[in-house]
Parts: structure tokens; sequence; C-alpha cells
């Protein structure tokens, strides 16, 4: 799980409109 948010804020650094979607369907 220790791999899941370091993910989660590259894709949202990368791509903040991706990165949104996926931090708040995983919140």
């Amino acid at each position: 799980m220790p791999q899941a948010p370091p993910v989660v804020l590259t894709i949202a650094g990368f791509d903040p409109s991706s990165g949104a979607g996926v931090t708040a369907d995983i919140k």
C-alpha cells in the first residue's frame, strides 16, 4: 500500500486533471 500514495502524487503532479480524479476516487 505504501506504493499507492507516491504513485498518486506523481500522477497528480504530472496530470492535475487525472490526478485529481484518481485522488478523489481513492479518497
